[in-house]
Protein backbone atom coordinates (compact mmCIF):
# COMPACT_ATOMS: atom_id res chain seq x y z
CA UNK A 1 0.00 0.00 0.00
CA UNK A 2 1.21 3.71 -1.11
CA UNK A 3 2.53 5.97 1.61
CA UNK A 4 0.95 9.46 1.93
CA UNK A 5 3.69 11.55 3.25
CA UNK A 6 1.95 13.77 5.85
CA UNK A 7 4.86 16.35 5.60
CA UNK A 8 3.87 17.10 2.22
CA UNK A 9 1.12 19.26 3.88
CA UNK A 10 3.02 21.48 5.12
CA UNK A 11 4.52 22.65 2.12
CA UNK A 12 1.09 24.36 1.10
CA UNK A 13 1.24 25.77 4.58
CA UNK A 14 4.27 27.77 4.13
CA UNK A 15 4.06 28.52 0.23
CA UNK A 16 3.15 32.13 0.42
CA UNK A 17 6.33 32.93 2.74
CA UNK A 18 8.36 30.52 0.49
CA UNK A 19 7.09 32.46 -2.81
CA UNK A 20 7.54 35.42 -1.30
CA UNK A 21 10.60 35.26 -0.41
CA UNK A 22 12.07 33.76 -3.87
CA UNK A 23 9.74 35.52 -6.42
CA UNK A 24 12.61 37.75 -7.52
CA UNK A 25 15.17 35.10 -7.93
CA UNK A 26 12.77 32.37 -9.25
CA UNK A 27 10.76 32.96 -12.70
CA UNK A 28 8.05 30.76 -11.52
CA UNK A 29 4.89 31.58 -10.69
CA UNK A 30 3.36 30.78 -7.13
CA UNK A 31 1.54 27.22 -7.98
CA UNK A 32 4.30 25.71 -10.40
CA UNK A 33 7.17 26.66 -7.55
CA UNK A 34 4.59 24.76 -4.74
CA UNK A 35 3.70 21.86 -7.24
CA UNK A 36 7.57 21.04 -8.27
CA UNK A 37 8.18 21.40 -4.57
CA UNK A 38 5.73 18.24 -3.69
CA UNK A 39 6.84 16.47 -6.76
CA UNK A 40 10.27 16.62 -5.53
CA UNK A 41 9.77 16.15 -1.71
CA UNK A 42 7.01 13.08 -2.79
CA UNK A 43 10.15 11.17 -4.82
CA UNK A 44 12.80 12.45 -2.03
CA UNK A 45 10.54 10.64 1.17
CA UNK A 46 9.62 8.05 -1.35
CA UNK A 47 13.19 6.52 -2.21
CA UNK A 48 14.33 7.33 1.65
CA UNK A 49 11.51 5.65 3.16
CA UNK A 50 11.79 2.64 1.10
CA UNK A 51 15.65 2.53 1.95
CA UNK A 52 15.15 3.21 5.98
CA UNK A 53 11.88 1.43 6.53
CA UNK A 54 13.89 -1.79 5.98
CA UNK A 55 16.90 -2.84 7.10
CA UNK A 56 19.39 -6.05 7.22
CA UNK A 57 20.01 -7.47 10.64
CA UNK A 58 22.33 -10.34 11.60
CA UNK A 59 19.34 -12.59 11.88
CA UNK A 60 18.26 -11.66 8.78
CA UNK A 61 20.74 -10.73 6.28
CA UNK A 62 19.80 -12.00 2.88
CA UNK A 63 16.28 -10.72 3.49
CA UNK A 64 15.41 -7.16 4.89
CA UNK A 65 12.71 -6.70 7.43
CA UNK A 66 10.67 -4.08 8.44
CA UNK A 67 12.20 -1.60 10.98
CA UNK A 68 8.74 -1.57 12.55
CA UNK A 69 8.50 -4.88 12.97
CA UNK A 70 11.58 -5.19 14.71
CA UNK A 71 12.34 -1.71 16.79
CA UNK A 72 12.71 -1.50 20.61
CA UNK A 73 12.07 1.83 21.70
CA UNK A 74 15.25 2.78 23.48
CA UNK A 75 14.99 4.83 27.12
CA UNK A 76 17.27 7.98 26.65
CA UNK A 77 18.93 9.59 29.44
CA UNK A 78 19.64 13.24 29.11
CA UNK A 79 21.45 15.25 32.15
CA UNK A 80 20.68 12.24 34.45
CA UNK A 81 16.83 11.87 33.79
CA UNK A 82 15.15 9.12 31.43
CA UNK A 83 13.03 9.31 28.85
CA UNK A 84 11.04 6.84 26.96
CA UNK A 85 12.10 6.45 23.24
CA UNK A 86 8.31 6.21 22.43
CA UNK A 87 7.71 9.70 24.37
CA UNK A 88 10.76 11.07 22.93
CA UNK A 89 9.66 12.89 19.89
CA UNK A 90 8.18 16.15 21.27
CA UNK A 91 11.75 16.29 23.50
CA UNK A 92 13.46 16.22 20.34
CA UNK A 93 11.25 18.64 18.46
CA UNK A 94 11.78 21.12 21.29
CA UNK A 95 15.51 21.23 20.84
CA UNK A 96 16.85 23.10 17.98
CA UNK A 97 20.46 21.01 17.85
CA UNK A 98 20.01 17.59 19.55
CA UNK A 99 23.39 15.07 19.61
CA UNK A 100 22.45 11.09 20.40
CA UNK A 101 25.26 9.69 21.74
CA UNK A 102 25.71 5.87 22.14
CA UNK A 103 28.47 3.46 21.92
CA UNK A 104 28.30 0.47 19.34
CA UNK A 105 25.93 -1.60 18.98
CA UNK A 106 23.12 -0.05 21.04
CA UNK A 107 20.53 1.76 17.72
CA UNK A 108 21.76 5.10 16.63
CA UNK A 109 21.11 4.34 13.42
CA UNK A 110 18.02 2.47 14.12
CA UNK A 111 16.87 5.37 16.08
CA UNK A 112 17.59 7.56 13.44
CA UNK A 113 16.19 5.78 10.65
CA UNK A 114 12.72 4.97 12.56
CA UNK A 115 12.59 8.75 13.30
CA UNK A 116 12.60 9.43 9.71
CA UNK A 117 10.11 7.03 9.04
CA UNK A 118 7.52 8.04 11.81
CA UNK A 119 7.87 11.49 10.75
CA UNK A 120 6.90 10.73 7.24
CA UNK A 121 4.14 9.02 8.40
CA UNK A 122 2.64 11.17 10.74
CA UNK A 123 2.48 15.34 10.58
CA UNK A 124 4.51 16.61 13.38
CA UNK A 125 5.37 19.75 11.57
CA UNK A 126 8.56 19.18 9.88
CA UNK A 127 9.68 17.69 7.15
CA UNK A 128 13.14 15.53 7.82
CA UNK A 129 15.95 15.40 5.89
CA UNK A 130 18.53 12.65 6.40
CA UNK A 131 21.83 12.48 5.53
CA UNK A 132 24.39 9.99 6.25
CA UNK A 133 27.95 11.92 6.87
CA UNK A 134 30.25 9.75 5.84
CA UNK A 135 28.46 10.43 2.49
CA UNK A 136 29.09 14.10 2.90
CA UNK A 137 32.34 15.71 1.00
CA UNK A 138 32.85 18.20 3.51
CA UNK A 139 35.87 19.88 1.67
CA UNK A 140 33.38 21.20 -1.15
CA UNK A 141 30.08 21.44 0.29
CA UNK A 142 28.19 22.17 3.21
CA UNK A 143 24.67 20.37 5.01
CA UNK A 144 22.27 22.19 3.69
CA UNK A 145 24.10 21.79 -0.09
CA UNK A 146 24.57 18.40 0.49
CA UNK A 147 20.81 18.20 1.45
CA UNK A 148 19.57 20.00 -1.29
CA UNK A 149 21.61 18.01 -4.07
CA UNK A 150 19.85 14.68 -2.10
CA UNK A 151 16.30 16.58 -2.49
CA UNK A 152 16.67 17.71 -6.06
CA UNK A 153 18.06 14.96 -7.97
CA UNK A 154 21.18 16.78 -8.33
CA UNK A 155 23.54 13.82 -6.99
CA UNK A 156 22.05 11.49 -9.39
CA UNK A 157 22.48 13.36 -11.96
CA UNK A 158 18.85 14.48 -12.71
CA UNK A 159 17.06 17.40 -13.36
CA UNK A 160 16.41 19.62 -10.51
CA UNK A 161 12.96 20.52 -9.63
CA UNK A 162 12.88 23.48 -7.62
CA UNK A 163 15.95 25.85 -6.88
CA UNK A 164 18.00 26.21 -4.27
CA UNK A 165 16.85 29.83 -3.08
CA UNK A 166 13.26 27.59 -2.57
CA UNK A 167 15.03 24.83 -0.32
CA UNK A 168 16.90 27.62 1.48
CA UNK A 169 13.23 29.53 2.55
CA UNK A 170 11.92 25.93 3.83
CA UNK A 171 14.50 25.53 5.94
CA UNK A 172 14.69 29.42 6.91
CA UNK A 173 10.78 28.92 7.77
CA UNK A 174 11.44 26.33 10.49
CA UNK A 175 9.89 23.36 8.69
CA UNK A 176 12.81 21.28 8.18
CA UNK A 177 14.70 18.96 10.57
CA UNK A 178 17.96 17.85 9.42
CA UNK A 179 18.69 13.60 10.69
CA UNK A 180 22.55 13.45 10.44
CA UNK A 181 23.34 9.95 11.19
CA UNK A 182 27.08 8.88 12.17
CA UNK A 183 29.09 11.39 13.11
CA UNK A 184 31.94 9.01 14.12
CA UNK A 185 32.19 7.62 10.90
CA UNK A 186 33.57 11.09 9.67
CA UNK A 187 37.18 10.97 9.20
CA UNK A 188 39.04 11.92 12.20
CA UNK A 189 40.39 15.02 10.23
CA UNK A 190 37.64 15.99 9.10
CA UNK A 191 35.81 16.19 12.30
CA UNK A 192 36.18 19.65 13.25
CA UNK A 193 35.35 20.83 9.73
CA UNK A 194 32.07 18.77 9.69
CA UNK A 195 31.00 20.11 13.19
CA UNK A 196 31.85 23.54 12.14
CA UNK A 197 29.41 23.13 9.58
CA UNK A 198 26.64 21.37 10.74
CA UNK A 199 26.81 24.61 13.35
CA UNK A 200 26.72 26.99 10.49
CA UNK A 201 22.88 25.54 9.64
CA UNK A 202 21.80 27.36 12.86
CA UNK A 203 23.87 30.42 12.24
CA UNK A 204 22.23 30.72 9.26
CA UNK A 205 19.18 29.24 9.75
CA UNK A 206 18.25 30.25 13.40
CA UNK A 207 15.04 28.26 13.09
CA UNK A 208 16.36 25.11 11.84
CA UNK A 209 16.58 22.07 13.78
CA UNK A 210 19.01 19.39 14.03
CA UNK A 211 19.65 15.76 14.90
CA UNK A 212 23.10 14.27 15.10
CA UNK A 213 24.02 10.57 15.85
CA UNK A 214 27.68 9.43 16.84
CA UNK A 215 29.60 7.55 19.17
CA UNK A 216 30.30 9.52 22.49
CA UNK A 217 32.50 11.69 21.60
CA UNK A 218 34.21 15.24 23.43
CA UNK A 219 34.05 17.47 20.45
CA UNK A 220 30.22 18.31 21.18
CA UNK A 221 31.26 19.40 25.16
CA UNK A 222 31.83 22.97 23.73
CA UNK A 223 28.64 23.38 21.47
CA UNK A 224 26.20 25.21 23.18
CA UNK A 225 23.48 25.13 21.09
CA UNK A 226 23.69 21.18 21.52
CA UNK A 227 21.08 18.92 23.61
CA UNK A 228 23.08 15.65 24.43
CA UNK A 229 21.38 12.75 25.09
CA UNK A 230 22.50 8.97 25.16
CA UNK A 231 20.80 5.80 24.67
CA UNK A 232 20.45 3.73 27.94
CA UNK A 233 21.62 -0.03 28.01
CA UNK A 234 18.87 -2.41 27.72
CA UNK A 235 16.39 -3.68 30.40
CA UNK A 236 15.18 -6.92 31.02
CA UNK A 237 12.07 -5.89 29.66
CA UNK A 238 13.48 -4.49 26.30
CA UNK A 239 15.81 -7.59 25.72
CA UNK A 240 12.86 -9.77 25.75
CA UNK A 241 10.82 -7.31 23.57
CA UNK A 242 13.95 -7.45 21.58
CA UNK A 243 13.73 -11.37 21.49
CA UNK A 244 9.87 -11.62 20.47
CA UNK A 245 10.51 -8.94 17.73
CA UNK A 246 13.44 -10.96 16.55
CA UNK A 247 13.11 -12.30 12.60
CA UNK A 248 13.31 -16.31 13.87
CA UNK A 249 11.30 -19.25 14.56
CA UNK A 250 9.00 -19.26 17.40
CA UNK A 251 9.88 -21.95 18.92
CA UNK A 252 13.46 -20.88 19.08
CA UNK A 253 12.24 -17.23 20.81
CA UNK A 254 10.56 -19.75 23.32
CA UNK A 255 14.05 -21.65 24.42
CA UNK A 256 15.99 -18.64 23.95
CA UNK A 257 13.56 -16.34 25.97
CA UNK A 258 13.76 -18.77 29.17
CA UNK A 259 17.55 -18.97 29.21
CA UNK A 260 17.54 -15.27 29.22
CA UNK A 261 15.44 -15.44 32.03
CA UNK A 262 17.13 -18.21 34.07
CA UNK A 263 20.76 -17.84 33.24
CA UNK A 264 21.82 -15.46 30.95
CA UNK A 265 20.19 -12.31 32.42
CA UNK A 266 22.96 -12.85 35.36
CA UNK A 267 26.23 -14.17 33.32
CA UNK A 268 25.83 -12.19 30.06
CA UNK A 269 24.24 -9.43 31.21
CA UNK A 270 26.62 -7.06 29.34
CA UNK A 271 25.73 -8.40 25.89
CA UNK A 272 22.10 -8.67 26.43
CA UNK A 273 21.46 -5.09 26.82
CA UNK A 274 23.34 -4.43 24.07
CA UNK A 275 21.26 -4.85 21.01
CA UNK A 276 23.55 -6.22 18.53
CA UNK A 277 25.30 -8.03 20.62
CA UNK A 278 22.08 -9.59 22.04
CA UNK A 279 21.22 -10.99 18.46
CA UNK A 280 24.46 -12.11 18.38
CA UNK A 281 23.90 -14.15 21.25
CA UNK A 282 20.96 -15.89 19.29
CA UNK A 283 22.80 -16.15 16.52
CA UNK A 284 25.88 -18.22 18.44
CA UNK A 285 22.68 -19.89 20.55
CA UNK A 286 20.62 -20.93 17.51
CA UNK A 287 23.93 -22.85 16.26
CA UNK A 288 23.80 -24.13 19.37
CA UNK A 289 27.35 -22.91 20.52
CA UNK A 290 27.96 -22.10 24.56
CA UNK A 291 27.76 -18.28 25.19
CA UNK A 292 31.48 -17.16 26.38
CA UNK A 293 31.80 -14.09 28.55
CA UNK A 294 35.21 -12.57 27.23
CA UNK A 295 33.67 -10.47 24.02
CA UNK A 296 37.00 -11.13 21.67
CA UNK A 297 35.82 -14.79 21.75
CA UNK A 298 32.04 -13.80 21.42
CA UNK A 299 32.77 -11.94 18.25
CA UNK A 300 35.09 -15.10 16.96
CA UNK A 301 32.22 -17.42 17.59
CA UNK A 302 29.45 -15.11 16.08
CA UNK A 303 31.93 -14.52 12.70
CA UNK A 304 32.38 -18.60 12.53
CA UNK A 305 28.78 -18.58 13.19
CA UNK A 306 28.44 -16.13 10.03
CA UNK A 307 30.69 -18.03 7.92
CA UNK A 308 29.41 -21.60 8.39
CA UNK A 309 25.92 -21.11 8.71
CA UNK A 310 22.77 -18.75 8.72
CA UNK A 311 19.14 -18.69 9.81
CA UNK A 312 16.62 -18.04 6.89
CA UNK A 313 13.58 -19.01 8.81
CA UNK A 314 14.29 -22.58 7.84
CA UNK A 315 16.83 -22.95 10.40
CA UNK A 316 20.73 -23.87 9.55
CA UNK A 317 22.13 -25.16 6.08
CA UNK A 318 26.13 -24.73 5.15
CA UNK A 319 26.37 -23.01 1.76
CA UNK A 320 29.09 -22.63 -0.81
CA UNK A 321 31.38 -19.83 -1.01
CA UNK A 322 32.00 -18.57 -5.17
CA UNK A 323 36.02 -17.78 -4.27
CA UNK A 324 36.61 -21.80 -3.30
CA UNK A 325 39.22 -20.35 -0.61
CA UNK A 326 40.21 -22.52 1.91
CA UNK A 327 38.84 -21.61 5.03
CA UNK A 328 42.11 -20.15 6.84
CA UNK A 329 43.02 -18.18 3.56
CA UNK A 330 39.36 -16.71 3.38
CA UNK A 331 39.84 -15.85 6.92
CA UNK A 332 42.98 -13.97 6.94
CA UNK A 333 41.71 -12.26 3.36
CA UNK A 334 38.53 -10.85 5.54
CA UNK A 335 40.59 -9.50 8.43
CA UNK A 336 42.99 -8.19 6.14
CA UNK A 337 39.98 -6.29 4.29
CA UNK A 338 39.13 -5.29 7.90
CA UNK A 339 42.36 -3.62 8.68
CA UNK A 340 43.08 -1.76 5.44
CA UNK A 341 39.28 -0.27 5.66
CA UNK A 342 39.36 0.67 8.80
CA UNK A 343 42.48 2.22 8.51
CA UNK A 344 41.39 4.56 6.22
CA UNK A 345 38.43 4.94 8.14
CA UNK A 346 36.27 3.32 5.04
CA UNK A 347 32.62 1.67 6.86
CA UNK A 348 31.15 1.99 3.34
CA UNK A 349 31.97 2.00 -0.27
CA UNK A 350 30.92 1.42 -3.80
CA UNK A 351 31.36 -1.68 -5.78
CA UNK A 352 35.13 -0.42 -7.10
CA UNK A 353 36.18 0.68 -3.80
CA UNK A 354 34.95 -2.47 -1.98
CA UNK A 355 36.94 -4.51 -4.37
CA UNK A 356 39.86 -2.05 -4.36
CA UNK A 357 40.52 -2.89 -0.10
CA UNK A 358 39.94 -6.55 -1.07
CA UNK A 359 42.73 -6.51 -4.07
CA UNK A 360 45.03 -4.57 -1.66
CA UNK A 361 44.38 -7.22 1.23
CA UNK A 362 44.82 -9.74 -1.22
CA UNK A 363 48.57 -8.46 -2.36
CA UNK A 364 49.86 -7.77 1.77
CA UNK A 365 49.00 -11.76 2.42
CA UNK A 366 51.16 -12.33 -0.87
CA UNK A 367 47.82 -14.48 -2.45
CA UNK A 368 45.84 -14.92 -5.75
CA UNK A 369 42.26 -14.43 -5.43
CA UNK A 370 38.85 -13.87 -7.69
CA UNK A 371 38.01 -10.05 -6.60
CA UNK A 372 34.75 -10.08 -7.77
CA UNK A 373 33.89 -14.05 -6.19
CA UNK A 374 35.39 -12.63 -3.13
CA UNK A 375 33.34 -9.37 -2.90
CA UNK A 376 30.43 -11.63 -3.75
CA UNK A 377 31.04 -13.80 -0.56
CA UNK A 378 31.57 -10.96 1.15
CA UNK A 379 28.06 -9.57 0.25
CA UNK A 380 26.03 -12.82 -0.17
CA UNK A 381 28.14 -16.12 1.65
CA UNK A 382 29.35 -14.80 4.69
CA UNK A 383 26.20 -11.79 4.61
CA UNK A 384 28.84 -9.45 6.68
CA UNK A 385 28.91 -6.87 4.22
CA UNK A 386 25.57 -5.52 3.25
CA UNK A 387 24.31 -3.57 0.28
CA UNK A 388 21.87 -0.13 0.57
CA UNK A 389 21.33 1.28 -2.83
CA UNK A 390 24.98 1.67 -4.56
CA UNK A 391 26.66 1.45 -1.02
CA UNK A 392 28.23 -1.35 0.93
CA UNK A 393 28.84 -1.27 3.99
CA UNK A 394 29.64 -3.80 6.99
CA UNK A 395 26.80 -5.29 8.89
CA UNK A 396 27.81 -3.60 11.45
CA UNK A 397 31.14 -1.67 12.26
CA UNK A 398 31.81 -4.06 15.31
CA UNK A 399 32.81 -6.85 12.84
CA UNK A 400 35.11 -3.97 10.80
CA UNK A 401 36.82 -3.28 14.18
CA UNK A 402 37.22 -7.10 15.72
CA UNK A 403 38.92 -8.16 12.23
CA UNK A 404 41.06 -5.14 12.09
CA UNK A 405 42.22 -6.29 15.76
CA UNK A 406 42.40 -9.82 14.87
CA UNK A 407 44.63 -8.83 11.70
CA UNK A 408 46.97 -6.87 13.79
CA UNK A 409 47.78 -9.80 16.43
CA UNK A 410 48.01 -12.69 13.82
CA UNK A 411 49.59 -11.29 10.92
CA UNK A 412 53.50 -9.82 12.54
CA UNK A 413 52.58 -6.22 11.57
CA UNK A 414 56.18 -4.86 11.57
CA UNK A 415 55.41 -0.73 12.83
CA UNK A 416 52.90 -2.16 15.67
CA UNK A 417 53.84 0.90 17.91
CA UNK A 418 53.26 3.54 15.04
CA UNK A 419 49.88 1.73 13.66
CA UNK A 420 48.28 1.42 16.68
CA UNK A 421 49.01 4.81 18.15
CA UNK A 422 47.69 6.41 15.07
CA UNK A 423 44.87 4.06 14.90
CA UNK A 424 43.98 4.80 18.83
CA UNK A 425 42.83 8.07 18.09
CA UNK A 426 38.93 8.43 19.86
CA UNK A 427 37.56 6.61 23.25
CA UNK A 428 34.80 4.42 21.38
CA UNK A 429 36.16 2.21 18.69
CA UNK A 430 37.43 -1.30 20.16
CA UNK A 431 40.46 -1.87 18.00
CA UNK A 432 43.08 -2.04 20.26
CA UNK A 433 41.08 -2.97 23.19
CA UNK A 434 40.21 -6.40 21.24
CA UNK A 435 43.79 -6.47 20.27
CA UNK A 436 44.87 -6.64 23.73
CA UNK A 437 42.18 -8.98 24.99
CA UNK A 438 43.27 -11.43 21.97
CA UNK A 439 46.95 -11.19 22.72
CA UNK A 440 47.72 -9.09 25.71
CA UNK A 441 51.25 -9.87 25.41
CA UNK A 442 52.34 -8.66 22.16
CA UNK A 443 50.49 -5.17 22.73
CA UNK A 444 51.97 -4.97 26.11
CA UNK A 445 55.63 -5.32 24.19
CA UNK A 446 55.28 -3.78 21.13
CA UNK A 447 52.92 -0.67 22.00
CA UNK A 448 51.67 -0.28 25.74
CA UNK A 449 55.33 -0.64 27.23
CA UNK A 450 56.81 1.26 24.33
CA UNK A 451 54.18 3.81 24.98
CA UNK A 452 54.05 4.30 28.91
CA UNK A 453 57.85 5.11 28.90
CA UNK A 454 56.94 7.80 26.43
CA UNK A 455 54.44 9.59 28.30
CA UNK A 456 55.95 9.28 31.87
CA UNK A 457 59.55 10.55 30.57
CA UNK A 458 57.58 13.73 28.66
CA UNK A 459 55.73 13.88 32.53
CA UNK A 460 58.56 14.55 33.88
CA UNK A 461 60.14 16.79 31.29
CA UNK A 462 57.11 18.84 32.53
CA UNK A 463 56.96 20.91 36.07
CA UNK A 464 53.72 21.51 37.76
CA UNK A 465 50.72 20.61 37.42
CA UNK A 466 49.76 22.66 35.04
CA UNK A 467 51.87 21.47 32.42
CA UNK A 468 50.56 18.19 33.40
CA UNK A 469 47.55 18.15 32.99
CA UNK A 470 48.21 19.74 29.67
CA UNK A 471 49.74 16.69 28.45
CA UNK A 472 46.53 15.06 28.56
CA UNK A 473 43.88 17.62 28.60
CA UNK A 474 43.09 21.23 27.48
CA UNK A 475 40.32 22.27 30.26
CA UNK A 476 37.65 21.29 32.57
CA UNK A 477 34.30 21.89 32.62
CA UNK A 478 31.33 21.91 35.06
CA UNK A 479 27.70 21.08 34.00
CA UNK A 480 24.68 20.94 35.78
CA UNK A 481 22.46 17.63 35.39
CA UNK A 482 18.52 17.60 34.78
CA UNK A 483 18.41 16.68 38.70
CA UNK A 484 20.29 19.80 39.95
CA UNK A 485 23.37 17.87 41.08
CA UNK A 486 26.39 18.75 38.52
CA UNK A 487 29.54 16.94 37.45
CA UNK A 488 32.60 17.60 36.08
CA UNK A 489 34.62 16.70 33.14
CA UNK A 490 37.88 17.39 31.05
CA UNK A 491 37.73 18.45 27.08
CA UNK A 492 40.46 17.67 25.09
CA UNK A 493 43.81 20.12 23.45
CA UNK A 494 44.18 20.49 20.01
CA UNK A 495 45.23 17.37 17.77
CA UNK A 496 48.47 19.10 16.83
CA UNK A 497 49.63 19.11 20.80
CA UNK A 498 49.72 15.32 21.45
CA UNK A 499 47.34 15.73 24.27
CA UNK A 500 44.16 13.80 22.33
CA UNK A 501 46.05 10.89 21.65
CA UNK A 502 47.98 10.90 25.66
CA UNK A 503 44.22 11.38 26.91
CA UNK A 504 43.55 8.15 24.56
CA UNK A 505 46.02 6.04 25.95
CA UNK A 506 45.52 7.10 29.13
CA UNK A 507 41.91 6.10 28.97
CA UNK A 508 43.32 2.78 27.65
CA UNK A 509 45.34 2.03 30.67
CA UNK A 510 42.46 2.64 32.55
CA UNK A 511 39.92 0.12 31.20
CA UNK A 512 42.58 -2.60 30.48
CA UNK A 513 44.25 -2.59 33.80
CA UNK A 514 41.39 -2.19 36.08
CA UNK A 515 42.95 1.09 38.14
CA UNK A 516 41.10 3.60 39.69
CA UNK A 517 42.16 6.62 41.92
CA UNK A 518 40.57 7.73 44.80
CA UNK A 519 37.10 9.08 44.55
CA UNK A 520 37.77 11.81 46.98
CA UNK A 521 39.64 13.41 44.21
CA UNK A 522 36.78 14.00 41.82
CA UNK A 523 34.39 15.00 44.99
CA UNK A 524 37.41 18.01 45.78
CA UNK A 525 37.50 19.03 41.94
CA UNK A 526 33.67 19.42 41.75
CA UNK A 527 33.79 21.59 44.81
CA UNK A 528 37.00 23.53 43.90
CA UNK A 529 35.29 24.13 40.15
CA UNK A 530 31.98 25.33 42.13
CA UNK A 531 34.31 28.07 43.62
CA UNK A 532 36.37 29.10 40.25
CA UNK A 533 32.98 29.17 39.25
CA UNK A 534 31.23 31.72 41.63
CA UNK A 535 34.75 33.93 41.69
CA UNK A 536 33.75 34.20 37.67
CA UNK A 537 30.33 35.27 38.61
CA UNK A 538 28.98 32.11 36.34
CA UNK A 539 25.23 31.15 37.38
CA UNK A 540 24.92 27.86 38.38
CA UNK A 541 22.89 26.74 35.45
CA UNK A 542 25.35 27.68 32.72
CA UNK A 543 28.30 25.44 31.64
CA UNK A 544 31.86 26.99 33.31
CA UNK A 545 35.05 25.81 31.56
CA UNK A 546 38.12 26.74 32.10
CA UNK A 547 40.65 26.13 29.68
CA UNK A 548 44.27 25.53 31.61
CA UNK A 549 45.95 27.73 28.77
CA UNK A 550 44.38 30.68 30.22
CA UNK A 551 44.98 29.48 33.92
CA UNK A 552 47.96 30.89 36.21
CA UNK A 553 50.09 27.81 37.52
CA UNK A 554 49.61 28.81 40.92
CA UNK A 555 46.17 28.18 40.58
CA UNK A 556 46.50 24.81 39.06
CA UNK A 557 49.57 23.87 41.15
CA UNK A 558 46.74 24.62 44.17
CA UNK A 559 43.86 22.69 43.38
CA UNK A 560 43.20 18.54 43.53
CA UNK A 561 44.48 18.85 39.95
CA UNK A 562 48.28 18.35 41.39
CA UNK A 563 46.77 15.24 43.17
CA UNK A 564 44.65 13.93 40.05
CA UNK A 565 47.95 14.34 37.68
CA UNK A 566 50.25 12.47 40.40
CA UNK A 567 47.78 9.46 40.34
CA UNK A 568 47.66 9.33 36.70
CA UNK A 569 51.17 8.85 36.83
CA UNK A 570 51.16 6.54 39.35
CA UNK A 571 48.68 4.46 37.41
CA UNK A 572 51.36 4.26 34.40
CA UNK A 573 54.45 3.37 37.21
CA UNK A 574 51.81 0.24 38.19
CA UNK A 575 50.76 -0.94 34.88
CA UNK A 576 54.77 -0.59 33.42
CA UNK A 577 55.84 -2.62 36.89
CA UNK A 578 53.04 -4.95 36.50
CA UNK A 579 53.88 -5.88 32.68
CA UNK A 580 57.66 -6.00 33.40
CA UNK A 581 57.19 -8.42 36.62
CA UNK A 582 54.93 -10.57 34.65
CA UNK A 583 57.44 -10.88 31.84
CA UNK A 584 60.29 -11.41 33.78
CA UNK A 585 57.95 -14.31 35.37
CA UNK A 586 57.60 -16.29 32.25
CA UNK A 587 61.10 -15.55 31.28
CA UNK A 588 62.06 -17.82 34.40
CA UNK A 589 59.46 -20.26 33.95
CA UNK A 590 61.03 -20.55 30.16
CA UNK A 591 64.66 -20.94 31.81
CA UNK A 592 66.00 -24.74 31.02
CA UNK A 593 66.71 -25.99 34.19
CA UNK A 594 70.20 -28.11 35.03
Amino acid sequence: MAIVFAPLKILDEVASDIYASTKKALAVTKDALVRNLEIGFSSYLNKRYERYSKVHTLLSPNEPVNIEDIYVNPKLTHKGGVLLGEHSIDFILERRVLVTQAIAGHGKSMFVRELFCRLCKLNYGVIPVFLELRDVDFSSTDVVGAAFDELSGKSSGAQALFARPAFDALVKSGKVLFLLDGFDEVTTAERKSALAKIDQITRDFPAARVVVTSRPTDIFNGWNLATIIKIKDYDLHQIIELIERSPIKSDIKDVFRAKVESEYIRTHIRFLANPLLCNMMILTFMRGGDIPQQKHIFYRKAFDTLYRHHDDMKFLYKRDYHSDLQEDVFVRLWRSFCYFSYSERKFSFEIDSLKKFITRAAEYLSISVDIKATAEDFIESLCIIVKDGDQYSFLHRSFQEYGAATFLCTERVGNLYSILSRLNDNFTDEVLDLAFLINQELIEQEYTLPRLDEIMKSYNLRRGAKGRISLFYGAIALEENIDGTEKIFFTLGTTGGGSVSNAHFLSFVFRCYKYTYDSKISSRLLSWMRKIRGSAKVKKQQRFELAFKDASPDLIEGSPIKDLVAAYYKTFENARAEIIERKRHQSQMLEIQP
